[in-house]
């Protein structure tokens, strides 16, 4: 398959009809509560998988088509194709592209001087990149402003953090996307609120957050946010089976690369911090580290770790596969190695046309295998598939789960997944990985199970290893983050009880009578009135933090 020709493919794709939404109450929950918690916001934490582009679809289309009012949907450059795709074919929604500076300036005069529609209020779509190159922040008069994997903006001092938060500034409602909001610290949830908030600081919620840490009194964030997971929306779920395989590389690689490291850095410690990208490419794969080095692997190497891969999907030859890699040079390695196959390399440097050929290449193809470097593992589904490896362990639990997420997801057939976990004996990942979880098995499902996969890092790692002494007091801060959000209550699993599936129906809604709430919330009264008292709660709690 020549490259020439996945770009052809590529550009001549036509969007299917209009496919069927798979209507179940928990869609609605989101919606529901966004219209009711007193605040307007919502963060959507639900599992990765469980369907939140749908879940804020509901509230795209109530915006779009029953109130006319105009919409802003903010992802990652990587997303843009999905969300046009989800809304044209699930919504019957017409988006508009402003992915570039002068789009954005029209939209917002769009809005200022026209600010009534008659058939659709517009649905715009643009992506962090374009924010950050913004010269100066815009705050149209938006009914909903959208923010999916919002925890990429997490860091109040990028550049994309106050413009994305000057965009949710005048808009009647926002909604926030994310799987993993917590990366590693409490902060994180502090910075995501304070974007889809915008009255109140990044500070004063940062305190506020510290202050009461792990208290029940924080209970009461719970009306702010969302968190189903697969096991709560459906009883049928797919069970991940885990096959962890340990390598080891020959004892003269191992010699090679520990005297080339010491020439390129000498006296400095292994595993400090100038050593890491080195001995992190060594473990991905020979070839990385070559390249890295400017010298040519040498062709008669034998790569156990590439043999294995090998020998994994040989296993299923009528099966499709997705295979992470941390380098792009491994990828390319890997792809030279497989034949007999369809093999498809996705990266950050692969323009828009080529991801979407791909995407639809490996779903029309039922032996194709998928390498993606870090770039795959947000936001595509993926869940025709049902194997995926990964050939380099990410440090961070939060990403591994991302990656799982692409398979393991609503939508899955297959009632069981295989995820192969390839550890390399003695490699700067195996070390990593001892401290901060090195039993991947346990990662059964969600972002509440995340603590349960990093041990207690008792083991003393030594004082020249500066950057494994990091990563060690990072799986801390996380263990800590996760179990005050997992302590966070939440009655939303009553809702999906009292609702009626028939309010899924988009096309019966113009026909409901839409006041202050849904027409609904008589069917979740209990919910409701519980609702309520959280709201009350947090509006006390937070208002004896602001200033304003």
């Amino acid at each position: 398959m020549s490259h020439t020709l996945i770009l052809i493919i590529g550009k001549t794709m036509e969007w299917p009809e209009m496919s069927k939404i798979r209507y179940s109450p928990y869609q609605l929950a989101h919606l529901t509560k966004l219209y009711s918690n007193g605040f307007n916001s919502l963060l959507i934490c639900d599992g990765v998988g469980v369907g939140k582009t749908i879940s804020a679809g509901y509230a795209i289309y109530h915006q779009s088509m029953v109130l006319k009012r105009p919409v802003m949907i903010i992802c990652p450059s990587i997303l843009v194709d999905k969300w046009y795709f989800e809304m044209k074919t699930k919504f019957n929604l017409n988006v508009t592209l402003t992915t570039q500076k002068e789009s954005l300036s029209l939209m917002k005069d769009e809005i200022e001087y026209n600010p009534t529609w008659e058939n659709q209020g517009p649905v715009y779509l643009t992506t962090f990149n374009i924010l950050s190159r913004l010269d100066d922040e815009i705050s149209p008069d938006f009914g909903l402003v959208v923010i999916d994997e919002i925890h990429n903006i997490r860091n109040p001092k990028t550049k994309t953090f106050p413009k994305t938060r000057a965009m949710c500034k005048n808009a009647d409602y926002t909604i926030g996307l994310s799987a993993t909001p917590i990366n590693n610290l409490i902060t994180d949830l502090a910075s995501i609120i304070a974007v889809l908030m915008p009255k109140y600081s990044f500070e004063e919620l940062d305190q506020l957050f510290t202050d009461i840490w792990g208290l029940s009194a924080l209970d009461c964030i719970s009306c702010v946010i969302t968190r189903f997971n697969k096991e709560e929306i459906s009883s049928d779920f797919t069970k991940r089976n885990i096959h962890n395989i340990s390598i080891k590389y020959p004892k003269d690689y191992d010699i090679m690369v520990d005297e080339n490291i010491s020439l390129r850095y000498p006296g400095v410690t292994k595993g400090s911090l100038e050593t890491i990208a080195l001995l992190r490419m060594a473990s991905s794969s020979p070839f990385a580290f070559y390249s890295s080095i400017g010298r040519k692997m040498k062709k008669e190497f034998d790569d156990p770790k590439l043999d294995s891969l090998i020998k994994i999907i040989k296993e299923k030859p009528n099966e499709r596969w997705l295979i992470f890699t941390e380098f792009r040079k491994t990828a390319e390695y890997i792809v030279k190695h497989i034949h007999d196959r369809l093999v498809l390399q996705m990266s950050g440097s692969s323009n828009r046309e080529e991801r979407e050929a791909h995407v639809y290449l490996f779903q029309k193809t039922v032996d194709s295998v998928m390498i993606m470097t870090p770039v795959g593992s947000e936001g595509l589904d993926f869940q025709i598939c049902s194997n995926l490896i990964n050939y380099d362990l990410h440090w961070n639990p939060m990403r591994i789960e991302q990656r799982i997420g692409r398979i393991d997801r609503i939508g899955q057939e297959k009632k069981e997944i295989n995820i192969y976990n390839i550890n390399i004996l003695g490699s700067i990942d195996e070390q990593v990985m001892k401290k901060i979880g090195d039993k991947l098995s346990i990662i059964f499902g969600s972002f509440i199970d995340i603590p349960s996969i990093i041990d207690d890092g008792k083991d003393k790692i030594n004082s020249g290893n500066d950057l494994l002494y990091s990563e060690l007091k990072n799986a801390k801060d996380l263990i800590k983050s996760t179990i005050f959000y997992n302590q966070i209550g939440s009655l939303d699993s009553v809702f999906i009880k009292g609702l009626n599936t028939e309010n899924c129906n988009i096309y019966k809604w113009k026909e409901l009578e839409w006041g202050k709430y849904t027409p609904w919330i008589h069917e979740v009264e209990k919910w409701h009135k519980d609702l309520e008292l959280e709201s009350s709660k947090f509006d006390k709690l937070i208002k004896s933090y602001s200033q304003n």
